[in-house]
């Protein structure tokens, strides 16, 4: 009896140890740097998605830990739920695995069946934060869900993101960024779908995407790259490169296969042609 209720105890003693660090948890100092520092970049924000966001320069360069800012808690951020030992943190600390901070905004859906929901029409408005991505995000290494679509976003694709490598969904669809598309995103080995359509981007598709065993889905419509197209994994289910330059698959170029190929039509490297997928994701508060 008298071991039964010391096992008890202890157990009792633990789970209340683990739930009090769950609430005295905080992000990691560098996951709150980085999205501190794209928050520094934003000048408008009218939908105010980062309004308890704080920027970079507002914190003290000698405050260790950031003044108590925690990165877990700000808008359209989630973390893990377990705490880590990272190295130049005083706490253990949890990590950022997701960002969502686009999409459209229609009202209507907090009332509608996701059967129902719409994507656009009247009523429906973007999310138009203005700013630049900044390399500091590469240091978001845990992160899953990069979600920044329908967005003001300047400037150009930071090759640091390439580091990202649990990154499963990245988003960054309908906004201003120019360039290229950086070699290093090969390294996102895990991701599943690139969703870049309506950019303007320049250049070719790296030929490190073929290094991406899992993609599903990729979306470069709408920008103006030219060159041939790498092979890509067998597990792409929606590819969508319409309106661009393109000259057809790398292997076809230079055999008189494919070297007429329309990329305004669309590539699909599998058993069917011109497939063109995707879906929907919707939140409960009306955001895509």
């Amino acid at each position: 009896m008298m071991a039964t209720l010391l096992l008890a105890s202890i157990s009792l003693a633990a789970t209340l140890t683990h739930l009090a660090q769950l609430v005295s948890a905080r992000a990691c100092l560098q996951d709150t740097h980085a999205l501190a520092a794209f928050k520094d970049t934003i000048w408008e924000d009218p939908r105010r998605r980062t309004r308890d966001w704080r920027p970079l320069s507002n914190i003290s360069a000698t405050d260790a830990d950031l003044e108590g800012e925690d990165g877990c808690r700000w808008r359209g951020i989630a973390c893990t739920r377990r705490t880590y030992e990272v190295p130049g943190n005083p706490f253990p600390c949890q990590r950022v695995v997701e960002i969502e901070m686009g999409g459209m905004y229609c009202p209507q859906n907090m009332f509608l069946p996701e059967a129902m929901q719409e994507t656009s029409g009247r009523g429906c408005i973007r999310s138009d934060v203005s700013g630049w991505l900044v390399p500091e995000l590469g240091n978001l290494t845990f992160v899953k869900k990069f979600h920044l679509s329908d967005n003001n976003l300047n400037g150009t694709l930071p090759p640091e993101l390439g580091r990202l490598e649990y990154l499963e969904e990245f988003d960054i669809e309908y906004s201003k960024i120019t360039g290229t598309i950086p070699e290093e995103y090969g390294g996102m080995t895990r991701v599943k779908e690139f969703d870049f359509e309506g950019l303007q981007l320049t250049g070719t598709i790296p030929k490190s995407f073929s290094q991406l065993q899992y993609l599903e889905e990729l979306e470069f419509d709408g920008n103006r790259l030219t060159g041939c197209i790498p092979e890509l994994s067998p597990t792409i289910q929606s590819l969508e490169l319409e309106g661009n330059d393109l000259s057809g698959p790398c292997s076809a170029v230079g055999s008189g296969e494919g070297a007429d190929a329309d990329s305004n039509a669309g590539f699909f490297f599998g058993d069917e042609d011109d497939l063109y997928g995707g879906y929907d994701s919707w939140g409960g508060d009306g955001w895509e």
